[in-house]
């Protein structure tokens, strides 16, 4: 296991382990969303082009805004992302490292079930190639049902999945 990858998975298990000490949910309460997708593209070269916190509009067709509110774009800023449904999110920088970020969501549809998120991108297997991947927790007992936190496992799932393809091609331009 490489040195950056053993960071951004440390990263990870303290946000996870962050979100699971917020609240009495047990750890099997805890839903881990992930998607991954491997470029041809060098990781500082893949980061650098998906790396800034208020980018997200250049590659994710879900996001049409973005706007730094808070800070200047590093740890504890916090940026306002305006949704293609209208809906309006303020999601502050929780934890960085050097190709990894990890953000919360304290305004907006996933705020009040400690959501947080981690865009990453690790060394791929073969010289030259990257893995950049999208992360995401949630709190399924702050959730109505379990009905309702299904649905929004399975919906993250999709957001996800369409969100690494969109960044892997947005890195390999």
């Amino acid at each position: 296991m490489n040195h950056l990858f053993r960071g951004a998975a440390a990263a990870l298990f303290a946000a996870v382990m962050f979100v699971a000490s917020l609240s009495p949910a047990l750890a099997a309460d805890i839903e881990v969303i992930h998607s991954e997708e491997t470029v041809q593209v060098a990781p500082a070269d893949a980061w650098a082009r998906v790396g800034g916190f208020c980018n997200l509009a250049d590659f994710l067709s879900l996001v049409v805004t973005c706007e730094i509110i808070a800070g200047d774009g590093g740890m504890g800023s916090v940026r306002r992302l305006e949704l293609a449904n209208g809906e309006v999110v303020d999601e502050p920088m929780v934890a960085a490292g050097p190709m990894h970020y990890t953000y919360a969501m304290t305004a907006g549809f996933l705020a009040g079930i400690q959501y947080h998120g981690t865009f990453m991108v690790t060394a791929g297997a073969e010289a030259g190639t990257s893995i950049v991947s999208w992360t995401g927790v949630f709190d399924r007992s702050a959730m109505p049902d379990m009905a309702a936190a299904d649905g929004l496992a399975a919906t993250l799932t999709g957001i996800y999945a369409d969100g690494a393809k969109e960044m892997a091609a947005f890195v390999s331009q």
